[in-house]
């Protein structure tokens, strides 16, 4: 049950992650930070708070924390004085920043649901091998940048689908061009869609990233495959690029992470697939060999008025009392307030229920889903029409060459 799990020693112990991440970041000399999954985002903002703390009385902590520009989806759950605005970031282009990019590298798929011959480990599998060349890209010097059709892709689904250019500007307006020391906050459950992750990277000019693993149930759950993976692999390959070694993986063991594959409540944003899309691209001669196999996910940060958002603020205030009860020793009494009204929260909304995708409601740029699904672990499957898909890839396709 969520109250087991969610208990205070628990807590502490997730909290406990977040407090060493925030410890250890910043000495490793980090300039790019991805958040790959939605299970990492409270992590991140657990790492946050921490460094926040650090920061009153050490100044590389500060100085970390000050150089962060972190993107629009997570930065309305900051204080306003944390994460640079892409305004300023664009004026000043002698900053030097910490990027924190969000990118959705993984989704829990139901392929088979729009098309009996679909596997959704193979589409899941190419799914965490998309993005990685999407940061390629964004290695590149600014004419091959804007050449590149996996950049422009991801800024096409904001863009034309979903009505969202200011995600694309963002993408876009990442300085990222000379940064080598990049580095990845993400959760491990088995190991293996971390493991599919790192397998994206092997061959990018880019290298290998520097890995902040938070690890669930102390390691029982890991593979052993995928153990060798996320070390021996990780040093054989880091060695080929980017000065990495193998103890850029910082791995932390906790208990329980109680926010993984919860859905927005518990992760801050809303996971969205278009399946309809990847099926009709498989099938697309054009796209195959110019892109390859897509990626069509996305994240929304949940909109005002929904209970998951009223959830996830009380959910980051509970973990918020975690990092400073363990920074400065303190009582857990405002740990349990926040807790318990999180789970009343909860309970009384049902946000736990699976297929209860109209919940929450997004509008698409003058399309009409003619399905809308959410998986177990709250990811919605927005459908369109075969004729739409079809009228968005060519669409797609012609936008993509005349940038060519």
């Amino acid at each position: 049950m969520l109250e087991d799990e969610l208990s205070i020693e628990n807590i502490l112990n997730y909290a406990d992650a977040c407090i060493g991440m925030a410890l250890d970041m910043p000495a490793k000399k980090v300039d790019t930070i991805i958040i790959p999954s939605r299970g990492a985002v409270p992590i991140f903002l657990g790492m946050i708070e921490a460094l926040n703390y650090f920061s009153e009385e050490d100044k590389e902590y500060k100085k970390f924390l000050d150089n962060m520009r972190i993107g629009k989806l997570v930065r309305k759950y900051l204080p306003a004085s944390i994460g640079n605005s892409i305004e300023n970031y664009l004026l000043d282009s002698t900053h030097e920043n910490v990027e924190v990019l969000f990118l959705p590298f993984t989704a829990d798929l139901n392929m088979e649901r729009y098309s009996k011959s679909a596997n959704s480990n193979f589409y899941a599998n190419n799914m965490r091998r998309f993005w990685p060349k999407v940061i390629s890209a964004l290695s590149k010097g600014k004419r091959e940048r804007a050449r590149d059709p996996y950049l422009h892709f991801v800024d096409f689904i904001h863009r034309e689908i979903e009505d969202r250019p200011d995600l694309g500007e963002e993408l876009w307006a990442s300085k990222w061009i000379e940064k080598k020391n990049f580095a990845i906050i993400d959760t491990v459950i088995s190991g293996r869609a971390y493991s599919t992750i790192f397998e994206g990277f092997k061959d990018l000019k880019v290298g290998a990233p520097g890995s902040f693993l938070i690890i669930d149930d102390n390691g029982k759950r890991l593979k052993d495959k995928y153990k060798s993976t996320l070390h021996l692999r990780a040093a054989k390959e880091c060695q080929k690029s980017l000065e990495l070694r193998d103890e850029k993986i910082n791995a932390y063991y906790v208990n329980r992470i109680f926010s993984e594959d919860r859905g927005a409540a518990f992760e801050g944003l809303v996971g969205v697939v278009y399946p309809s899309l990847m099926v009709q691209a498989e099938n697309d001669d054009e796209i195959q060999k110019k892109l390859g196999h897509l990626s069509c996910s996305s994240w929304y940060s949940i909109p005002e008025g929904y209970p998951h958002k009223k959830a996830f603020e009380c959910f980051t205030s509970m973990l918020k009392e975690a990092v400073m009860s363990k920074c400065k020793n303190t009582g857990v009494e405002k740990i349990e307030e926040n807790r318990q009204r999180f789970l009343k929260v909860i309970n009384e909304n049902s946000l736990l229920n699976q297929d209860n995708a109209h919940s929450i409601k997004i509008n698409y740029k003058g399309l009409k889903p003619v399905d809308v699904y959410e998986t177990g672990s709250h990811v919605l499957h927005v459908c369109f029409s075969d004729e739409d898909s079809r009228k968005i890839l060519n669409k797609f396709k012609a936008y993509l060459n005349s940038k060519l």
